[in-house]
C-alpha cells in the first residue's frame, strides 16, 4: 500500500457536511472520517443529478451528480436510530415513490418529505425492486419471499410457484425494462441455480447456467426486444468478482450464447458495445481507483438512465464518479461521511486533536474534526484499542499486534506483531513501578493468558508471565481503563459475556464485576474517583471499583443506553446516549437526569468521550459524522421524565 499517495488522495477530497444537529447552541458540528461503509447507493433515473447513498444509520442526498453531499433531514427518526438503509429504490415515473428498506421509509414527493409505513403485506427486511416507467409495479424480496405491487408500493401481494426445492432466496433481480421478467437464484448442497419467471411471477421455472458458470450478476432482457434475454454472469460470485462475462438467449434461458467475455481481450464493435452499455450500465472498463484499483461488486456501483455514461462507485465509504462508462473517474465525496465510529482517544496535551476507529481504519484530526487523515494501522485487522502513554509522548493502537508512534504521529510502527490470533493482545496498560527506569513506566500489554511488557516507552517487547483471562475472540472486550486509587493501581476491562473485569495487580488476576440481570454491555466507562458507570442492556449501573459484591440496588434504570462517559475531572459528572437519540447528563453521580439540548437527531450514537483538555464533549453518530459540545456542564437541559 503506498500510504503517501493515499493519504495525498485524501487531502485533496476530504471535506465534509455537517452533522445534522437540533437547532440548538452550542454544539459545533464537525466532518467524519471517510471510512466506513455505504450500504446502498441510488441515482435518479430522471435526474442524474440527484444522487442517494445510505450510509450508517443516515441517508444522504447530492444535487449535483456526487460532487458534494449532505445528510437528509426529516427521516423519521425512530427508524434510522434502529436500523441502515440497504435498499433504495426510485421510481421511474415522475410521480413515483422513493422507497428506503427495510424500514421502509417512503417519500411520495421525491425527497422532500418522507414518513414511516409498512404498505399491507409487505415483508419485513426486504429488498425493493422498481419496474419499468409507466408500469406501477414494484417488487419485494426477502429470504423466503418475493411480492409483488401493482400500485408503486401501496398494496402488495405474495408470489409463489417456484420449485419446491427452494428454501431460500438469494440475489432476486427485477428487470428494468420488462415489469414481468425476474429472476433470483437459490442453493441446493452447493449446487446454485437460476429461476426465471416472465409472467410476472405467476410461474418459475429452472433455467441452466451457460457451461462453466454459476452465478447471475444481472438478467435483463433486450431493450429493443423483449424476446431475448441477456445474462451477466459473475465468476467470484459473492465475492469482489471482475471476471464477468455477458450471454444473450433468444428461446428464454434455456439455450445461451456467449456476446462477449472481457478475459478474451477481443475489442467490441460499436454496436455490441452500445448495446451492452444499455443492459448492463456498470460494464466499466477501467477499476475504481481506490485501494489500488480495486474492482467492485455490483450493489457498489449505481447508474444513470437519463445521462448515458454517468456512474457513480462507492468502496468503503470513498465514493467516485464518472461521466464516460469508466474510462475516467473523479473523486465524489465531498460531504459525504460513511463511518461508524467505535471508539474515540481524545489528545490530552491537545484540545484539537484526537483519535478514532471504525471497523478497520484509524483516523486523526488535529483541528477538532474539521478534516481527518487515515494513520497506517489496522488493515482488516480490527482495532480493538487506542491508548496515550501517561506522557502523553505517544500514542499506541492495538490491531494485529502492537502499533507505536511518537507526539507528532508520523513515524507509525509495529513493535509488537501476533503471530495468529489467539496471541493478539487486547489491551494495554501502564504500571508506575520504581524499576522502569527513565521511562517512568512500565508498559503491560495483555492477551488471552499471556502478559508482555516493555521498559522503553513500548519500542521493545518481552514475555513477562501469565494472567488468568480467557475472553475468547481477542477483538472482544470493549474496551479498557486505569485509575490509580490511592496507592492502588486500579485496571478495568471487559469480558465477552456481561462482567467489568477489574486487576489490583497490573493485570495477573482478574475479578468480575457483575451485575444481577444484565446479560449485555454496550458501554461502560470509568470516572475520576475509579466508579464504573455501565450502560448495560438492564439500563444504568454504577458500580465502585473495589466493594465485593456489588451493593444490591446499583442499577439506576434508564433502559436503552447505547453509549456513555464519565467526566475525567469530576467523578459526579457522566453523559450517556439513549438509543432515542436524546444525551444526557447527570451532575450528581446518577441521583438525577437532565436531556441536553441540541445534538445530532435521528440516528444512532455510537461513541461519547469527553476531552480531558477542555471538557468537551464528543459524540459520534453512525454515519452522520462527529459533533463536538464545547462547556458541556453549562449546556442548556431540562429534567429527565420517565
Amino acid at each position: 500500500m503506498n500510504w503517501s499517495l493515499l493519504v495525498v488522495l485524501l487531502m485533496l477530497v476530504a471535506a465534509g457536511a455537517p452533522a445534522r444537529c437540533r437547532a440548538a447552541t452550542g454544539w459545533q458540528p464537525a466532518t467524519g472520517p471517510l471510512g466506513g461503509y455505504v450500504h446502498a447507493l441510488a441515482i435518479d433515473p430522471l435526474d442524474a443529478d440527484s444522487v442517494y447513498a445510505a450510509a450508517g444509520t443516515a441517508l444522504w442526498h447530492s444535487q449535483d451528480g456526487g460532487k458534494t453531499w449532505r445528510c437528509v433531514e426529516g427521516l423519521p427518526s425512530d427508524a434510522m436510530r434502529h436500523s441502515f438503509v440497504g435498499s433504495i429504490a426510485i421510481s421511474r415515473d415522475e410521480n413515483g415513490p422513493i422507497i428506503l428498506a427495510p424500514a421502509p421509509i417512503i417519500s411520495s414527493d421525491r425527497g422532500k418529505t418522507w414518513k414511516q409505513e409498512r404498505p399491507a403485506g409487505l415483508p419485513v427486511r426486504a429488498d425493493i425492486h422498481v419496474g419499468p416507467a409507466g408500469s406501477g409495479v414494484c417488487y419485494a424480496a426477502s429470504d423466503t419471499a418475493i411480492m409483488r405491487s401493482d400500485d408503486r408500493g401501496q398494496t402488495w401481494k405474495a408470489l409463489g410457484g417456484w420449485p419446491d426445492e427452494v428454501q431460500g432466496i438469494e440475489h432476486f433481480i427485477a428487470d428494468r425494462f420488462d415489469a414481468d421478467t425476474i429472476s433470483f437464484m437459490y442453493r441446493v448442497e452447493d449446487k446454485t441455480s437460476l429461476v426465471l419467471s416472465r409472467d410476472g411471477g405467476k410461474s418459475f421455472r429452472n433455467v441452466p447456467f451457460p457451461e462453466g458458470e454459476d452465478f447471475a450478476a444481472s438478467v435483463s432482457t433486450d431493450p429493443d426486444d423483449k424476446t431475448i434475454i441477456h445474462l451477466c454472469t459473475q465468476r467470484n460470485g459473492w465475492g469482489r468478482g471482475h471476471e464477468r462475462r455477458y450471454f444473450y438467449s433468444y428461446d428464454d434461458g434455456a439455450s445461451w450464447e456467449l456476446l462477449w467475455d472481457p478475459a478474451a481481450e477481443r475489442d467490441l464493435d460499436p454496436a455490441t458495445r452500445g448495446k451492452l452499455r444499455r443492459v448492463f450500465p456498470d460494464v466499466i472498463p477501467t477499476p475504481v481507483p481506490v485501494w489500488g484499483g480495486t474492482p467492485l461488486n455490483r450493489q457498489e456501483l449505481a447508474w444513470s438512465e437519463d445521462t448515458p455514461g454517468r456512474v457513480v462507485a462507492a468502496f468503503d465509504g470513498w465514493v467516485f464518479r464518472s461521466d464516460d462508462f469508466g474510462e475516467s473517474w473523479e473523486p465524489s465525496m465531498e460531504g459525504l461521511v460513511a463511518t461508524s465510529i467505535q471508539r474515540f482517544a481524545l489528545d490530552p496535551r491537545d484540545a484539537a486533536a484526537a483519535y478514532c476507529a471504525d471497523d478497520n481504519h484509524l483516523w486523526h484530526t488535529a483541528d477538532r474534526g474539521k478534516t481527518w487523515t487515515r494513520m497506517p494501522p489496522g488493515d482488516n485487522y480490527g482495532i480493538v484499542g487506542i491508548t496515550f502513554s501517561p506522557d502523553a509522548k505517544h500514542v499506541f493502537v492495538l490491531s494485529g499486534g502492537i502499533w507505536r508512534a511518537t507526539s507528532e504521529r508520523r513515524d507509525w510502527e509495529q513493535v509488537w506483531e501476533a503471530g495468529d490470533y489467539r496471541s493478539r493482545p487486547f489491551a494495554l496498560f501502564f504500571a508506575e513501578e520504581g524499576e522502569a527506569g527513565d521511562a517512568g513506566h512500565v508498559c503491560v500489554a495483555l492477551g488471552n493468558g499471556f502478559r508482555l511488557e516493555s521498559r522503553d516507552d513500548g519500542k521493545t517487547w518481552t514475555n513477562a508471565g501469565e494472567n488468568d483471562l480467557d475472553l475468547g475472540a481477542p477483538w472482544s472486550p470493549r474496551g479498557f481503563a486505569q485509575r490509580r486509587l490511592g496507592e492502588t493501581d486500579v485496571w478495568y476491562m471487559s469480558d465477552t459475556d456481561h462482567a467489568l473485569l477489574v486487576s489490583t495487580d497490573h493485570g495477573r488476576i482478574w475479578t468480575p464485576r457483575t451485575v444481577e440481570g444484565t446479560s449485555y454491555y454496550p458501554a461502560w466507562s470509568v470516572a475520576a474517583d475509579g466508579t464504573a458507570w455501565i450502560a448495560a442492556d438492564g439500563g444504568l449501573s454504577i458500580l465502585a471499583p473495589l466493594a465485593e459484591p456489588p451493593p444490591p440496588g446499583t442499577g439506576k434504570g434508564l433502559p436503552g443506553l447505547a453509549a456513555i462517559a464519565s467526566d475525567p475531572s469530576d467523578g459526579e459528572i457522566a453523559y450517556m446516549a439513549r438509543s432515542d437519540d436524546r444525551i444526557l447528563r447527570t451532575t450528581d453521580g446518577g441521583k438525577t437526569f437532565e436531556v441536553l439540548d441540541g445534538g445530532p437527531v435521528g440516528c444512532r450514537i455510537d461513541e461519547l468521550a469527553v476531552s480531558p483538555r477542555d471538557g468537551a464533549l464528543w459524540v459520534a453518530a453512525a454515519g452522520n459524522g462527529v459533533s463536538i459540545l464545547d462547556k458541556p456542564k453549562a449546556q442548556p437541559g431540562k429534567p429527565l421524565s420517565e
